[in-house]
């Protein structure tokens, strides 16, 4: 399986940080919870913190199937 490295931003500060897919079929990501009666398949949650010092804010993204 195809676990590639992604880079997202802190949603805060801007800061990239780069993270990895939990599985090769969890292709898309969002800093938004998609909605039910959007078509997508199954939805994993990544708790991310931000590795800027002054920052340190905490989010969540959401790995999605298309």
């Amino acid at each position: 399986m195809c676990m590639g490295k992604v880079v997202v931003r802190c949603p805060t500060c801007k800061k990239p940080l780069q993270t990895t897919r939990p599985d090769s079929a969890h292709e898309f990501w969002s800093l938004n919870k998609p909605r039910e009666d959007e078509n997508v398949g199954n939805v994993v949650e990544q708790m991310l913190e931000c590795k800027n010092s002054s920052c340190a804010s905490k989010f969540t993204i959401y790995w999605y199937e298309k």
